[in-house]
């Protein structure tokens, strides 16, 4: 069958075609969501930035397939990564995210939006994006709750990947914005962006 070339990824001879096959979807989905709709700094095609981080950005459901990637793919871009993740913490921590908060820990209203607030507030750096892997139980409020506080400016940006119901739009900040991310856009909408992470 034929593919469309922006869904097409090469495969490097250490990886079986088994383990390869998992990658796109997840990868893709992370790429878009932080380099196309967040709009932060893409890596360089070659190693890492190693420059100190100049902002940090939230990942939640650090943990989960496409939360993963987007930590790695933040880390090799020179971002500080905030990860939301829950019994599996230690995952994230492992692929490079800077901290960890777990969302069990915070269940009473506006305690994880603080909570992230404050771990935000220890880097020293502003915050005006999130990138929400779960996009459930109101975590696409809760985010966009913690970027109004962590931006310089009080705005920001949410990027989501599941749905948005009407009722969480109609509680969300009116200084966030949020955008949803499906991986289908990169059959050509988003073409260019394959390159940013195939290198």
């Amino acid at each position: 069958s034929v593919a469309a070339a922006s869904c097409a990824f090469p495969i490097p001879e250490s990886i079986s075609f088994e383990d390869a096959s998992t990658l796109p979807l997840a990868v893709m989905t992370a790429a878009l969501g932080l380099f196309v709709h967040l709009g932060l700094p893409a890596p360089p095609a070659q190693g890492v930035v190693t420059t100190a981080p100049t902002q940090a950005v939230i990942i939640n459901g650090a943990s989960s397939s496409v939360g993963a990637y987007a930590v790695q793919l933040a880390k090799r871009a020179g971002l500080y990564v905030v990860g939301v993740a829950g019994g599996s913490s230690a995952y994230p921590e492992s692929l490079g995210a800077d901290v960890v908060v777990d969302y069990r820990s915070y269940k009473g209203k506006g305690s994880l939006p603080a909570a992230l607030g404050e771990a935000v507030k220890k880097s020293g750096l502003p915050c005006d994006s999130a990138l929400d892997a779960i996009s459930a139980g109101g975590t696409i409020t809760e985010l966009a709750g913690a970027v109004a506080v962590t931006s310089a400016s009080g705005s920001g940006k949410v990027n989501y990947t599941g749905m948005l119901s009407d009722d969480e739009k109609n509680s969300l900040p009116p200084t966030v914005t949020t955008v949803r991310t499906a991986v289908f856009t990169a059959y050509g909408e988003h073409e260019s962006c394959k390159q940013q992470i195939t290198h």
